[in-house]
């Protein structure tokens, strides 16, 4: 099974709660963006990632325009270190209300920071952040629409699986294309 994996994903996804199981890692972006600069801290925190993922780890990411941007542009490098990705898993459209409230009650019971950002970035940039998760490589894209019966373990399963399949055939995952639109 193919663990070395980048996943970007949506704040408020779950990337913090899978950390630790079957080789998940969650970089958390923070610690990188408040001590160094914006550019610097984008290069160091892709790098990092891509580092981790060649070592056999799946990671998780933020969503965050640049890193998204950063990844997609580094495919040459991914391919020569044997990483796939980045793959992009991140709530529809549909449930911004839904999702803005989660995250509100997340900070409420967890007043740290991080949980703040996330909230204070749904409530100010979601729309713009889902229509450019949307259209930026929707050939590695995974958008649920269910918010109560989506299930991270689940879709980092399936990612893993299409994976180590596209491997088996002897392609490599951005020769075909893995869309997986959840319901």
């Amino acid at each position: 099974m193919s663990n070395n994996l980048i996943i970007c994903g949506y704040p408020g996804i779950g990337k913090s709660s899978l950390a630790g199981w079957d080789h998940c890692i969650d970089l958390e972006s923070s610690v990188y963006s408040r001590s160094l600069d914006y550019t610097e801290w984008v290069d160091i925190y892709c790098r990092t990632a891509i580092n981790l993922a060649s070592q056999g780890y799946t990671v998780f990411v933020s969503t965050h325009q640049p890193v998204v941007e950063q990844l997609h542009d580094a495919q040459l490098e991914l391919r020569r270190v044997g990483v796939h990705g980045p793959f992009l898993v991140y709530p529809d459209k549909t449930l911004k209300y839904h999702w803005i409230t989660k995250l509100l009650k997340r900070f409420q019971m967890n007043q740290n920071t991080k949980n703040y950002r996330a909230y204070e970035r749904a409530m100010d940039h979601w729309d713009e952040d889902i229509v450019f998760l949307d259209s930026y490589a929707p050939s590695h894209s995974y958008a649920f629409h269910d918010a109560e019966k989506y299930d991270l373990k689940n879709i980092v399963q399936e990612i893993r699986n299409w994976t180590e399949s596209a491997i088996v055939q002897g392609k490599w995952v951005d020769e075909e294309l893995w869309q997986a639109k959840g319901d």
